[in-house]
């Protein structure tokens, strides 16, 4: 069974609490017996230092080192305690008699030293304390049992296995709680998703806190939520004007045949017309329907760009000359100038088809008798392809809308013919290139389009 985020938080916070306290605990179990020993040592300490003086205070008096160290032993024999005092090469002089020394003589030894030491089973602490006096050098050894020590280093190990697991068992409760007022919101967002029919627009999340990490979490996908929405509304409307586009040769070609068989006598030159209409109907729908493929393929990344050399100069000029065919009938000139062999390596397919929509989109808004130029230049590594009509501009309003898809301007403005397809399809064709195609400049003296392409190396 999977957990929850909130189970998860939990779990790792208990466990990265458990692994604190139980090193904690650790370190403060041996810190404490370390300094209680030291505690046991300085005690130990402070009393060979006073069994020192006494002996050198007998031999003040006169007495032997022996003597002195027989009358010391036993003003500071204590019970629960163990005495010796040893001269300099080792030997007893006073202490407990019968059992052998409890700590070895240390031969050279200068320094106090202390030592753990086990005697009948149970563990002791002694200390030894080298003195001179007089001439005479002799160490004084005292020890006492650990048991005291232990009893109480014990307390120290059973408060620390009781308190850890209480601790821990406290910190996880109040990790869990925590962990639920945190993700609380995001409780509220998924309420407020589930409430969401997808038929309303403009539903966002409601977040109490937007500047925390959920708060972020929420605009993003509030940002998501509006571009879906956004591509959405384009969707539904590209397939509005689609159908609106498509409806209007159907509906001629429709018209003219119905119109053409209403009567069962017909000249075959009215079957002719009849037909020519449709057929040029049908033709219509086939480029629709073919731009409208290319833009799709386009919008999934799937526009397929076949690369090899060829000479944009060549390409925008041969373009230039068919469109001046198509041109006469509105009165229209087109022509074309170009920097001598632009070399340029992409699809030449499509390149034709992006400079033949800005040509026909030009002719289309010129006036009778207007101008339309075509010009490739290259420089700093990029090519430039510029098209100039002689039309009456396209208004500030709508500079942003002419590269939608189905947007034609104002009927008055350019001959009958397009469907509002052509600059899209350029746009793609630029970007699937790495470029950019954009209005550079429009007015009431006419409107300029500019391509801009990255120049890659010929063979690349």
């Amino acid at each position: 069974m999977s957990l929850t985020i909130r189970g998860r938080l939990t779990l790792w916070y208990t466990a990265v609490l458990l692994a604190v306290l139980v090193l904690f605990g650790a370190w403060v179990y041996v810190v404490e017996g370390r300094l209680r020993l030291d505690a046991v040592d300085a005690d130990l300490g402070r009393a060979a230092s006073a069994v020192a003086l006494a002996v050198a205070a007998e031999l003040d008096e006169g007495a032997p080192l022996e003597e002195a160290a027989t009358e010391a032993y036993k003003d500071f024999f204590a019970s629960g305690r163990a005495l010796e005092i040893r001269s300099a090469s080792g030997a007893r002089l006073a202490g407990e008699n019968g059992p052998p020394p409890f700590v070895a003589p240390a031969a050279g030894a200068s320094d106090d030293r202390s030592t753990t030491f086990t005697r009948a089973g149970e563990d002791w602490r002694a200390f030894v304390h080298r003195h001179g006096h007089e001439g005479a050098s002799y160490d004084v050894v005292i020890a006492e049992p650990l048991a005291r020590a232990y009893a109480q280093q014990g307390i120290v190990q059973r408060t620390l296995v009781v308190g850890i697991p209480l601790a821990l068992a406290l910190a996880a409760a109040g990790g869990w709680w925590i962990a639920r007022r945190a993700l609380a919101p995001v409780g509220m967002m998924v309420a407020q998703a589930r409430q969401a029919s997808g038929q309303e627009d403009g539903f966002r999340l409601r977040v109490p806190r937007e500047e925390d990490e959920l708060g972020v979490l929420a605009r993003a996908f509030n940002e998501l939520l509006a571009r879906v929405e956004g591509v959405l509304h384009a969707q539904r409307q590209f397939m509005a004007d689609a159908s609106h586009e498509l409806r209007t040769p159907v509906s001629i070609a429709h018209t003219a045949a119905e119109v053409t068989l209403a009567r069962d006598e017909r000249t075959p030159e009215e079957y002719r017309d009849a037909l020519r209409v449709v057929g040029g109907q049908a033709a219509r729908l086939g480029r629709m329907v073919e731009d409208m493929m290319t833009l799709a393929r386009a919008d999934a990344g799937g526009l397929a760009v076949e690369r090899a050399d060829l000479y944009l100069d060549e390409l925008v000029a041969d373009c230039a000359a068919q469109a001046a065919v198509l041109a006469q009938a509105g009165q229209v000139e087109v022509a074309a100038t170009a920097s001598p062999e632009t070399a340029f390596h992409g699809d030449e397919r499509l390149l034709r088809q992006m400079v033949m929509n800005l040509l026909h989109n030009a002719i289309r808004h010129s006036p009778a008798r207007g101008r339309v130029e075509a010009s490739v230049t290259a420089s700093n590594g990029f090519v430039e392809i510029v098209v100039v009509d002689g039309g009456p501009g396209v208004p500030e309003a709508d500079r942003a809308r002419i590269f939608e898809r189905f947007v034609r301007l104002d009927a008055a403005r350019s001959r009958p013919g397009g469907a509002g397809l052509g600059l899209p399809i350029a746009r793609c064709i630029a970007e699937a290139h790495g470029g950019r195609l954009t209005l550079a400049a429009s007015g009431p003296s006419g409107s300029t389009f500019l391509v801009r392409l990255p120049r890659r190396a010929c063979g690349t």
